[in-house]
């Protein structure tokens, strides 16, 4: 009777993050740096983690690669996408302040929030 070649089927060890979900990230970070993050910021951790995933060579590295070997990229990609991220959120803010069209805009979305915030309140 043949042997198993490769035991757990070939899946290889199984990472578990340190770290399960983001509101335990926000509160690690907040106690040990004295932040103030709210659950409104655990958009611009998601916004990050998508701009590696949807970045081509991250997805080369991780698809090729050990979790280990990808850390030893990852940190220039997540770097490069957190600066491209950021010069697009000061356009944001610049087109907000700068442009009466774009605030209007923004403005109508979220005066979406008062029915949310109110059918929230109804619960």
């Amino acid at each position: 009777m043949p042997g198993i070649a490769l035991p757990g089927g070939g899946t290889g060890p199984m990472y578990e993050s340190p770290i399960g979900k983001l509101s335990e990230l926000i509160a690690i970070l907040n106690e040990r740096f004295g932040m103030t993050l709210i659950d409104a910021d655990k958009v611009w951790f998601e916004r990050q983690k998508q701009a590696v995933k949807d970045n081509g060579p991250a997805r080369v590295v991780a698809l090729n690669n050990d979790r280990d070997q990808y850390r030893v990229v990852l940190e220039k990609i997540a770097e490069n996408a957190i600066i491209d991220r950021h010069e697009s959120s000061g356009q944001l803010f610049n087109a907000y302040f700068e442009k009466p069209g774009f605030r209007e805009a923004l403005m109508e979305y979220l005066a979406g929030s008062y029915d949310e915030i109110r059918g929230e309140d109804a619960s």
